[in-house]
């Protein structure tokens, strides 16, 4: 009986958490910015949000014959995702930062970009640092280099450099109150 009186009042207690979370959202945020928001994806790593990470990479996975996409806010967050998965690589894909300012930003193969590795330019809330953007051309990451610091390296390199961080790398969930229409 007392077990299931304990059982009783935590349900009530996060049913009502739930309710005033809920009424807080509807209070404060117009009724379909709060339900596009529940419907964005997070990075299952670090929890930021995926669909405005500068440097977002979404891997192929082959399970027998049947493709699974795997995304995440940088390519930090791809390769733990990635170490605990079993399935074959296909492909990675970036998000190309010449498209970036587009309204449907072109992603490309990551095999073969261009990446300004360790950008003085970036954003906590939405990227890891060292922060990773990849380009079409080589030109292009030199002109970007050029202007906001770091260092233009090949696939290959990147790969190794991100692999040898993120084995000693233990992530950290942004922070609430610094995500962009967060509730808090």
């Amino acid at each position: 009986m007392i077990v299931m009186r304990k059982t009783w009042n935590r349900l009530f207690v996060q049913a009502t958490l739930v309710a005033a979370a809920v009424a807080f959202a509807a209070a404060f945020l117009p009724a379909d910015q709060a339900v596009a928001d529940l419907e964005r994806p997070l990075c299952k790593v670090c929890r930021r949000y995926i669909d405005t990470s500068p440097s977002q990479a979404q891997a192929y996975l082959d399970y027998n014959g049947r493709t699974k996409v795997v995304e995440a806010c940088s390519l930090f967050c791809l390769f733990e995702i990635l170490e605990s998965r079993k399935g074959k690589l296909q492909w990675i894909y970036v998000q190309n930062h010449d498209t970036r300012n587009d309204p449907e930003p072109l992603p490309i193969k990551a095999q073969r970009a261009w990446f300004l590795y360790d950008a003085e330019v970036g954003d906590e809330t939405l990227s890891h640092e060292p922060y990773i953007y990849a380009f079409t051309t080589e030109a292009t990451a030199q002109e970007f280099a050029e202007e906001l610091g770091g260092e233009v390296l090949n696939w290959d390199a990147v790969q190794e450099r991100v692999k040898a961080l993120t084995d000693e790398w233990e992530p950290e969930p942004v922070p609430q109150k610094y995500r962009k229409n967060s509730y808090r």
